[in-house]
């Protein structure tokens, strides 16, 4: 270093700043919790920006991004969870969700400890 002029060096300071700076950032906003309509359960996942937190995602109020969260429910499901609960009116248990189209027994046993109707 000290082959360098004054102004690299300080250039590098900068950057390095830089990046520790953004390193702090990035630690302090992943531990907070997402803003969403999801209720609060210390048995269930939810997923968010690829990180594990313990929530599930309420399938009457989630939006399409919320719902797509869940592990198990894609774009296409997502759709079809917001049209039939427009249509039908909120899900008033679980096991309704086997109505749309794509949900199966199956799909429903991966889903079930990951969303809520509260």
């Amino acid at each position: 270093m000290n082959n360098l002029t004054r102004h690299e060096k300080l250039a590098i300071i900068f950057i390095i700043t830089a990046l520790a700076f953004s390193f702090v950032l990035n630690i302090v906003f992943r531990g907070t919790s997402p803003t969403c309509n999801i209720s609060y359960n210390k048995n269930a996942e939810y997923r968010h920006n690829s990180f594990e937190a313990k929530y599930k995602v309420n399938i009457n109020t989630a939006t399409k991004k919320e719902l797509e969260s869940v592990k198990g429910i894609g774009p296409v499901l997502a759709d079809r969870i917001i049209v039939y609960r427009t249509q039908n009116g909120n899900f008033t248990e679980i096991e309704a969700i086997k109505n749309i189209k794509g949900i199966s027994e199956n799909t429903l046993n991966k889903i079930k400890d990951k969303i809520s109707i509260e």
